[in-house]
């Protein structure tokens, strides 16, 4: 037997801040097939963002199990905790996502689905898991380890006082049962804290499934993930030898880590932006993380390279001659296994010593790889598939995204947990019956007459003498929407504080306050009504048709109206006089037990006769919050724009027909004199493009950009971009607005 000697890689420890998935960690891409394939459809926390986690769906572990053996839990059992994490992990997102639309705790923990009756299916599931692990654990009752299994009963405990706490809270928010949920917050810190920490219990072999892995269970046929030596094969090791597993308790830690984030939303739902809780939730995200690295340390992994010996004899502890190599993982926690003793994927020549005339007993000596280097390239690939199918499933990796999850709960929210301006809605006044003649709240009766022409738009245009007669119009009515602010949270005491910019214009909402002071209340009272005059970019807004006040909130929300033409166009700066009207709603929803109120906020224009220009009104709103230095400071909570349109012109359709035939002729000369590469100079863009927000003053600004271009090319006395922008234009008489051309 002729032997191949090739280069065998080490043995790879996993080291914190590694990928969780060994395909990721060594850079391999799935196999096109392999025995254990990739169920999950995606890498690790490391690459899937925090946003994309799904919800557990009903058939998602069913694939997760296919190919795995289960050791310790059940297939269903496993499931059960599986999903478990994930929903954990679901609920601290949601509180991202949803605090600020729901008004009251009672509400908020009902839409995440973690005020469920205390026999829910989930809970009765984890009971019976409980049930199940006091069997499996049932050793480290004995005298001398009996302070860990006592220990694991205090925690489950501590969980259900908890979990007893909360519901009472969701009955009634009475000082008695927030003072009790307190108590019970400061137990279940510590609970989880503790379980954290623990992890090292007693081996017995009978808890891992003897007969399938544990002859293997010995380095260097197999080590820890993160490389650490083992030794389970040998029998004198029986309850000597330590073995990473809070299996015992897994179910407890991952059960009171969603009653910590339900405690934490109960008592004070604004928790991430008053800090409240903030440095016990950065502990657990802490020590989440460390569990989950260790446990994914901790995972016992085959080491099939060092038992193919590179293109040598092959080795095993058990044959003399083995057909296969050892690969795959196995949890000890779960008892998830994708273990194989013998994975025989490849080529494989066998070899016995004898002597002349001696019979065979059938058995061989030795054996070896064929192909060395194919072989490890087979098993090398079917190994990692192997390895992470259980890293997967066992939970590891979900944990690691509640420790994230945890840690983003610990932190001041991205913006604002509360605030999300919605599209302004337009709302007319009520008219009396001096009002019947109007037409959509515009008085046909009271219009003036105007004409109007295409402006510097007009020498692209195929007839630039042409003007355009229409009708001013005002609009009545105003534009108004609403968002949610907190109440001073009821445990911190603090209070956030909130200022409203309207085009530049500022108006105070609510000051921040810590508990000490107790000046203005719990939440504004009254009404606040602001004239603003304010230097901005205004426009000519004109319009084929008078737009109802649904086709306003359409163009509010998308910038366009469905069958009617709109346009802002001439942006310049000017001025614009408005009216802001604030009040105050102290209890969302009317609801006394909410955390929050509602601020009301209507715009209207004045004096549209002498500010009859249309504007683009930026609208802010600023929250002060407490950092994560625990300090305050002042964010954006949100930001949108409102259009304010005091008075409009309506024109035929020969004005819009025109109009877009000169947009073109006009794109397409710039078109040209890009193509030609001709010099331009810096032409200012101009805040805030290309924020959709301000699409409308986007296109605005489109057309005064092209002109610009044009107008910039030709100022630069350029031979080549006058016989362009010439080619392009209609000549029209001097002195009637023509771009002027090289002299």
């Amino acid at each position: 037997m002729k032997t191949t000697h090739i280069s065998q890689p080490a043995f790879s420890a996993w080291r914190p801040g590694d990928p969780m998935l060994e395909r990721i960690r060594t850079e391999l891409s799935p196999p096109a097939e392999a025995p254990l394939q990739n169920f999950y459809g995606g890498g690790s926390s490391e690459d899937v963002g925090l946003i994309d986690i799904p919800k557990p769906e009903k058939d998602d572990f069913k694939g997760l199990s296919k190919t795995l053996q289960f050791l310790k839990f059940t297939a269903s059992e496993q499931e059960v905790l599986f999903n478990v994490i994930g929903s954990t992990i679901n609920i601290a997102a949601g509180i991202v996502s949803i605090v600020g639309a729901v008004g009251a705790a009672i509400d908020l923990m009902n839409k995440l689905g973690i005020l469920s009756p205390a026999e829910d299916p989930v809970q009765a599931a984890l009971k019976q898991i409980g049930q199940r692990v006091e069997q499996i654990y049932g050793y480290l009752a004995a005298q001398e380890r009996r302070g860990l299994y006592n220990q694991a009963l205090l925690w489950r405990v501590n969980g259900d006082n908890a979990r007893n706490a909360v519901m009472n809270a969701k009955t009634s928010r009475s000082p008695e049962n927030l003072l009790q949920l307190a108590n019970r917050a400061s137990e279940l810190n510590q609970s989880i804290l503790q379980m954290l920490g623990a992890g090292r219990i007693a081996f017995l072999r009978s808890v891992y499934g003897y007969p399938w892995w544990v002859p293997y269970a010995q380095t260097p046929y197999m080590k820890t993930a993160g490389g650490a030596p083992i030794n389970y094969r040998d029998p004198g090791q029986e309850l000597q030898a330590e073995i990473w597993d809070p299996g015992h308790y897994l179910d407890v830690l991952v059960r009171s880590v969603q009653d910590r984030i339900a405690v934490a939303m109960t008592l004070e739902p604004a928790f991430r932006s008053t800090g409240y809780d903030r440095a016990v939730l950065r502990q657990i995200a802490d020590g989440l993380l460390a569990f989950a690295h260790t446990w994914r340390a901790s995972i016992l992994v085959a080491d099939p390279v060092f038992a193919l010996n590179a293109g040598g004899t092959m080795r095993s502890p058990e044959l003399g001659a083995p057909p296969g190599v050892p690969i795959g993982a196995v949890d000890p926690v779960t008892g998830v296994s994708s273990f194989e003793p013998q994975w025989s994927g490849f080529s494989v020549e066998f070899k016995r010593s004898y002597f002349p005339g001696e019979a065979w007993g059938g058995v061989w000596d030795e054996s070896r790889a064929t192909d060395p280097a194919a072989a490890l390239a087979a098993i090398t690939a079917v190994h990692t598939a192997a390895v992470d199918s259980v890293v997967r499933a066992c939970g590891v990796d979900k944990m690691l995204r509640l420790s994230q999850r945890v840690r983003e709960l610990a932190s001041s929210p991205q913006g604002s947990d509360f605030v999300r301006l919605p599209d302004a809605k337009f709302r007319r006044p009520l008219l009396g019956l001096e009002g019947w003649g109007m037409v959509n709240g515009n008085s046909a009766g009271e219009g003036t007459p105007v004409v109007v022409d295409l402006g510097r738009l007009r020498l692209f245009s195929p007839a630039p003498e042409r003007t355009y007669a229409g009708m001013r119009f005002r609009l009545r009515g105003t534009k108004e929407f609403s968002f949610s602010m907190p109440r001073r949270a009821d445990q911190s005491g603090i209070r956030l504080g909130y200022r409203l910019r309207v085009g530049g214009a500022e108006i105070g909402l609510m000051t921040f306050a810590t508990a000490a002071d107790r000046s203005g209340g719990d939440f504004p009272s009254g009404a606040i009504e602001t004239d603003c005059e304010v230097e901005t970019r205004v426009y000519d807004c004109v319009q084929s048709a008078h737009v109802s006040a649904a086709g306003e909130d359409q163009f509010e929300r998308n910038g366009r109206i469905a069958g009617t033409e709109r346009l802002f166009l001439n942006e310049r700066v000017g001025k614009a006089k408005f009216r802001v009207e604030v009040g105050f709603v102290p209890f969302k929803g009317g609801d006394p037990s909410a955390y929050a109120g509602t601020v009301k906020v209507a715009i209207s224009a004045l004096e549209p006769d002498s500010f009859p220009d249309a504007a683009i009104l930026g609208v802010m709103v600023l929250e002060t919050r407490v950092g994560d230095d625990f300090a305050p400071e002042e964010v954006v909570a949100d930001s949108m724009t409102v259009h304010l349109v005091p008075t409009y012109v309506v024109l035929g359709a020969d004005f819009f027909a025109d109009y877009r035939a000169a947009v073109a002729q006009m794109a397409k000369t710039v078109k040209e004199l890009d193509r030609k590469s001709i010099p331009q100079r810096e032409i200012p863009t101009g805040p805030p493009d290309p924020d959709p927000a301000w699409q409308v003053r986007a296109r605005a600004i489109e057309v005064e950009r092209g002109l610009d271009r044009v107008q910039d090319s030709l100022a630069q006395q350029n031979i080549l971009a006058h016989e362009i922008v010439a080619a392009n234009i209609v000549p029209v008489e001097m002195g009637r607005g023509e771009l002027p051309g090289p002299r």
